[in-house]
């Protein structure tokens, strides 16, 4: 018996809020923009910022930080749940704004930073991020973005030095750790897991750096596809060409079928993109295993599920509502196997979680059937 995506993926709309950040409430009008992958505020907060933090710059044209963060808040209204595509008109707005910089604090952290996020993890881009570090090495913002380079450009020093970096200086919380490690025991050997951001992402990479876990594993992160030097080694990996452009073709090129590996996704990808290949997609746990031919997975998520660690799964952090996929499939599973101890357990960990979404009546409703 197969248990696909499609039955749980389109769910009563869950999957959209899965990697948002937490908003935060109101503070002064000229707080700072924290890093996106920390916490995300809403659309409105951003506009404000952006609004207050111009009338700081146009004040004062010589402070970095509010070059940053006038930067940030514009550009971080644009990103989407799942995605970082911003409108041509925005990313005009944006180059007339790094014009400004170049003017007002030229050769700067800020313009050099704010250079690097408007390329993104290209050749050219990870040249302005050097530049940024060399004038702010502890900027903890960037020791994520520093990890991405060095680790594709297969330095392996500087790359163990960031991941220590990161443990030490901005740990990742129990839920981030556990939701990886249980990641991890979805995924077969030799596995490649197709990643789409900071979640699922950077705390394996560390895990595999610092502790030497699952090196097995290949990480392609979308993210980085952006890099042509990377971009061009995961088509030597996989031996299907990789595009340039957007990563809804890259994301099909990695689930043509050509690929000889075993292929998983992470459950933060886009749903929209998701759903493009969800009769090929089979949940083995935290991950979706992509076969064209079909795969019996129900034996292997069962037992993925009793490996897994579960003391932090009822906590409200977002990351946690993805266990809903494995655990309805879980539930259907255990119902049809009449094993009403396993099956308890389940229903109890979606109520837990489901407590804590804005979809409990919703989700409930169909644990009852």
């Amino acid at each position: 018996m197969k248990y696909l995506l499609a039955p749980i993926l389109l769910m009563c709309g869950l999957i959209p809020s899965l990697v948002r950040g937490q908003s935060i409430a109101n503070e002064s009008e000229s707080r700072q923009v924290p890093a996106i992958e920390q916490n995300r505020w809403e659309v409105s907060e951003y506009n404000t910022a952006s609004s207050n933090w111009r009338q700081i710059v146009n004040q004062d044209r010589t402070n970095e930080d509010s070059w940053v963060n006038l930067y940030k808040s514009i550009r971080y209204a644009e990103y989407g749940a799942h995605d970082k595509d911003i409108e041509p008109a925005v990313k005009q707005e944006l180059e007339s704004l790094l014009a400004e910089m170049k003017a007002a604090v030229p050769n700067s952290f800020a313009f050099h930073y704010c250079t690097y996020l408007q390329k993104g993890r290209t050749i050219s881009g990870f040249e302005s991020l050097k530049q940024a570090l060399s004038l702010r090495s502890g900027s903890v913002e960037l020791y994520d973005d520093a990890l991405s380079m060095y680790l594709i450009g297969h330095d392996k020093n500087s790359a163990n030095t960031y991941a220590r970096k990161i443990r030490v200086e901005t740990p990742f919380s129990a839920v981030q750790l556990q939701y990886n490690a249980n990641v991890l025991l979805s995924l077969e050997q030799g596995a490649v897991f197709i990643t789409n951001g900071y979640a699922d992402t950077y705390p394996i990479l560390v895990m595999q750096e610092l502790d030497r876990v699952r090196t097995d594993v290949k990480i392609v992160c979308l993210d980085w596809l952006q890099n042509e030097t990377y971009r061009a080694e995961i088509s030597a990996l996989t031996g299907v060409e990789i595009p340039s452009g957007s990563r809804s073709a890259q994301l099909a090129a990695l689930l043509s079928g050509k690929v000889k590996l075993p292929i998983y996704t992470g459950l933060t990808l886009p749903p929209a993109e998701l759903s493009k290949f969800k009769k090929d997609l089979f949940s083995t746990g935290l991950a979706l295993k992509h076969s064209p031919q079909g795969v019996q997975n129900y034996a292997s998520l069962a037992y993925n599920w009793e490996r897994f660690m579960k003391d932090q799964i009822t906590h409200s952090d977002p990351l946690n509502r993805n266990y809903l996929i494995p655990l309805f499939h879980l539930k259907t599973y255990y119902e049809e196997q009449k094993n009403d101890q396993a099956l308890a357990e389940v229903k109890a960990y979606i109520s837990g979680i489901a407590a804590h979404t804005d979809q409990q009546d919703k989700i409930n409703t169909l644990l009852s059937k």
